[in-house]
């Protein structure tokens, strides 16, 4: 199933609001959620770096992708 972007901002703002409450493998699943939604990618790959491990590698927070402190 492939979203429209609205559809996709929806989501992605959900999965946001409860970044907080995620464990480190539910942040994974909801950004392969999000990539399988808006991309059509045709398979999962289990060992998928979310773009909210690749943000923290960097030094940023992944909601506000500012510089952690």
């Amino acid at each position: 199933m492939k979203l429209n972007r609205k559809e996709y901002d929806l989501i992605y703002d959900a999965f946001q609001y409860m970044y907080f409450k995620m464990d480190k493998d539910q942040r994974v699943l909801a950004e392969q959620i999000l990539d399988l939604a808006f991309y059509d990618a045709p398979e999962i790959d289990h060992d998928y770096k979310g773009s909210h491990e690749m943000l923290e590698g960097l030094g940023l927070n992944p909601i506000t992708r500012q510089p952690v402190e």
